[in-house]
């Protein structure tokens, strides 16, 4: 019973996002389109220039890990300052 405890752990650790160890949630690009409001062009472009949030790819099969994007999406925040109205 504990072989497989242990290996459900292991499989749940290899499905983790390695860099902060959480799960990965992968969406496809139609449903990135809905979650962002950015045309599916866009993210073709940014992934063939290598430009865009990474991506991952198995054949012609391309996911993005939310959680990624999200972070990718935050590092291009750019704050502005507040306007006094005279």
């Amino acid at each position: 019973m504990d072989d497989v405890l242990r290996n459900r752990k292991e499989r749940r650790d290899l499905a983790a996002n390695p860099v902060n160890h959480e799960p990965l949630r992968l969406v496809s690009q139609p449903q990135l389109e809905e979650l962002t409001g950015i045309p599916g062009r866009t993210w073709e472009d940014w992934r063939q220039r290598r430009k865009g949030p990474p991506f991952i790819k198995c054949n012609r099969l391309v996911r993005y890990d939310i959680a990624a994007v999200n972070r990718w999406l935050a590092s291009r925040t750019i704050e502005c300052e507040a306007r006094e109205h005279a």
